[in-house]
């Protein structure tokens, strides 16, 4: 008999689903959140183009809420054209308003 036992890492409020992501794949111990993807049997591209399906898998492997992380996706809806929450926006159109740095390896 095999047990399966998910993580207890939520999503926090208004946290995008790459986001969530890459703060799950530091937690986890490991470098990119390309790695988690890969490890996990599907590619990071692929998650990010906005596939339900592998909203469901990260939630289910993290514990986080699955409805939470569709909601606040950003989706690839055509070239250059996104969706979040239902709203369009065009590369051009999502300017961060803070310097976000990724995580760094720690051998380093």
């Amino acid at each position: 008999m095999s047990i399966n036992h998910s993580l207890s890492f939520p999503i926090l409020e208004y946290e995008t689903a790459t986001s969530y992501v890459s703060r799950l794949t530091r937690y986890c111990g490991l470098n990119s959140p390309n790695d988690f993807c890969l490890d996990h049997g599907f590619r990071w591209q692929d998650f990010v183009r906005g596939d339900d399906v592998l909203f469901d898998k990260v939630a289910a492997i993290g514990g986080a809420n699955a409805d939470d992380m569709k909601r606040w996706a950003v989706r690839t809806i055509d070239k250059n054209r996104f969706e979040i929450s239902g709203q369009q926006a065009t590369k051009m159109s999502l300017v961060r308003t803070r310097l976000r740095v990724g995580a760094t390896d720690s051998r380093i």
